[in-house]
C-alpha cells in the first residue's frame, strides 16, 4: 500500500495527516475551519506546507467528509463547503483525490481497532464476523453500519442523523415537542450534538446558553449538568439501540465523534446502558450486545487506507 494524504473533514475542524505504507502517521496538523473561505484553501496550503519539508506528498488522496457524498463531491450538511474531488486534485496537483462519508471510513476503523482504541460499556463479546455499527455526536450526529458481504465487508451510510428523534419518557416528549415548535421538525441531531446539548438545556427549562456555559455546568456536575446529560446520554441510547435492532449488530456498537470524549467521565454510562437495553421483548438480546467507546485519536484514519478504491 502506498503512502497517503488522508484527511478527516468535520463541520467545526478539519484533520489531516500522511499515512505510510504501515498504517503510521506523519505530518498530522489539525485546522480550525473558520479559518479558510473554502477546504479547497485549506488543502491546498496543507500540500504546500508538506512540499516544503521532508515529508514527500503522496499523489493519492482520500478524505473522510461530514455529509453526504453523491459523484465523488459532497455539499456540507453543518457548514457551506462544496467539496469536489476533481476540483481539489487539479488544485492541489494530485493525482486522484476520493472522498467518502465520515462514517463509512469509522465503520471500516472498527475492523482495524487494538484493544486500546476502545473503552468498552459492556464486556467485549463482539462477534467478528457479524456487522457493527458506529454513530457519534459532533457537530452534527453520524450514522453508519459495515456489514458482512460474503468474504469481504461493506460499508452502509446515509444520513441517520436527520431521522425523526422517538421519546421515551414523558419528559422527552416534552423536549422534542419544544424543538419541533421551534423548528419544524425534531431530528435526533437536534439534540444529540455539540448544538443539541445547548438546545437540549434549553428544553429542559435551564434558558438559552451558550455552550460553553452548558459545558461548565456539565464538568461542575451540578444538577443542570446532571440532568443534561442524562437526558442526552439516554437519548443517544435510544438511537443507538435502534440501529443496533436494524442491523442485529452483534460486531459490536461503537460511540464516536468528538462530544463524548470531552465529556469524559461525566458521560452517565449507567444511564446509557439501562436506556439501551430497555426494548421490552428485546431487552435481553441488548443487554448482550457489546458496546465501546472510540477513544483513539483521530479514528477515521485507521479505516481511510483500507476503503475500496474508486
Amino acid at each position: 500500500m502506498a503512502a497517503l494524504l488522508v484527511g478527516d473533514v468535520g463541520g467545526t475542524g478539519t484533520r489531516l495527516a500522511v499515512a505510510g505504507q504501515d498504517g503510521t502517521l506523519s505530518a498530522v496538523t489539525e485546522y480550525r475551519n473558520d479559518d479558510f473561505g473554502s477546504f479547497a484553501d485549506l488543502l491546498a496550503g496543507y500540500c504546500s506546507e508538506l512540499r516544503a519539508t521532508a515529508v514527500a506528498l503522496p499523489q493519492r488522496c482520500v478524505l473522510a467528509v461530514a455529509g453526504p457524498v453523491r459523484d465523488n463531491a459532497v455539499q456540507m450538511t453543518n457548514r457551506g463547503w462544496h467539496l469536489d474531488a476533481a476540483e481539489l486534485a487539479a488544485r492541489c496537483s494530485l493525482a486522484k483525490v476520493q472522498i467518502v462519508n465520515d462514517f463509512a471510513a469509522l465503520a471500516w476503523a472498527t475492523l482495524y481497532f487494538d484493544a486500546t482504541d476502545l473503552d468498552w460499556l459492556s464486556a467485549p463479546r463482539a462477534d467478528a464476523n457479524a456487522a457493527k455499527v458506529v454513530l457519534g455526536p459532533g457537530t452534527g450526529l453520524g450514522v453508519a453500519a459495515l456489514v458482512p458481504d460474503g468474504d469481504n465487508w461493506t460499508a452502509v451510510v446515509g444520513e441517520g442523523g436527520h431521522v425523526t428523534l422517538p421519546a421515551t419518557t414523558d419528559e422527552e416528549a416534552q423536549v422534542i415537542a419544544a424543538l419541533r415548535e421551534r423548528y419544524g421538525h425534531c431530528s435526533a441531531e437536534r439534540l444529540l450534538s455539540g448544538p443539541g446539548l445547548t438546545n437540549l438545556a434549553c428544553a429542559l427549562g435551564y434558558g438559552e446558553h451558550p455552550p460553553e456555559v452548558v459545558g461548565q455546568w456539565i464538568a461542575d456536575d451540578n444538577a443542570r449538568g446532571r440532568h443534561t446529560v442524562t437526558v442526552f446520554a439516554e437519548l443517544l441510547a435510544t438511537v443507538a439501540s435502534d440501529l443496533a435492532l436494524t442491523f442485529d449488530a452483534r460486531g459490536g456498537v461503537y460511540l464516536g465523534g468528538g462530544i463524548l470524549p470531552r465529556l469524559g467521565r461525566a458521560f452517565p454510562t449507567a444511564a446509557f446502558q439501562t436506556r439501551f437495553a430497555c426494548k421490552g421483548r428485546y431487552s435481553s438480546l441488548l443487554a448482550e450486545l457489546p458496546v465501546a467507546r472510540i477513544v483513539r485519536p483521530f479514528p477515521a484514519f485507521a479505516g481511510l487506507p483500507h476503503l475500496p478504491q474508486r
